[in-house]
């Protein structure tokens, strides 16, 4: 470093130390200390048809009057009581998913849900506030979802079925491939009794018996969920099922 550029810095290191703490942050804070209101935590966004529903929980949310969501060009108020729920899903130490009472479970903390409806198939990033009682924002908190339709569901399938055999009442479904992203198969007829029957079938078994069923009135369809936690269950159309 040559000699002026030593002095320059030795100058700055100077300025910086004689400065007082309160000076600097004065400098920065025009309009005295900013309070910020208490911010969402664990923003979720989950999936649905033509939808989204965020979820996110607050500590001491006393004072939160409304909560801000901006997407888009899109920017609503909520008033936060309306969306403030008792019950919330935690997963135990077992792995368990399981509703339980906040205030019992989780002291200090309140729990949102809001339904983001209407929305067009594509992605989405959101941007949640919550603002207390005398107008204080808290940091805003960023979370991304994906809302779901039509082009998801043309692209949709049925079980292949490789054979059918009835045997008295007792009708075989020995099913062709496992389809990604399918929870379940739903089957539908009507039994010995004229009684309508409706069953979801695992979409994991290469076998199926239905007793007691009349396979000339058996219908099925798949159903996917499109995203682990999502808040809709998507179906194909009913196919008839064919000895």
């Amino acid at each position: 470093m040559n000699k002026s550029g030593l002095i320059y810095a030795l100058v700055c290191v100077l300025a910086f130390a004689c400065t007082k703490p309160s000076e600097m942050h004065q400098e920065w804070i025009e309009d005295g200390e900013q309070i910020y209101a208490p911010k969402p935590e664990e923003l979720n966004a989950y999936a649905g048809q033509d939808r989204i529903i965020l979820g996110f929980r607050v500590y001491n949310a006393v004072n939160i009057a409304q909560f801000l969501i901006e997407y888009d060009t899109v920017s609503s108020y909520y008033n936060f009581e309306d969306y403030q729920t008792n019950y919330a899903m935690i997963t135990t130490e077992d792995g368990v998913d399981t509703f339980v009472n906040v205030d019992e479970v989780l002291p200090g903390w309140s729990f949102v849900e809001i339904e983001i409806n209407n929305l067009e198939e594509k992605a989405y990033t959101f941007y949640v506030s919550c603002l207390d009682a005398d107008g204080n924002s808290s940091l805003s908190q960023q979370v991304s979802g994906t809302s779901y339709g039509e082009f998801y569901l043309s692209n949709l399938n049925n079980r292949d079925i490789d054979q059918i055999t009835s045997i008295g009442d007792t009708t075989i479904i020995a099913w062709g491939n496992v389809l990604d992203g399918s929870i379940g198969t739903a089957l539908k007829y009507t039994s010995s009794g004229n009684v309508t029957v409706e069953t979801v079938l695992s979409p994991y078994a290469m076998v199926d018996s239905i007793f007691d069923g009349n396979s000339a009135t058996m219908q099925y369809r798949a159903m996917y969920i499109p995203e682990t936690y999502a808040v809709d269950t998507f179906y194909t159309d009913w196919e008839s099922v064919s000895p």
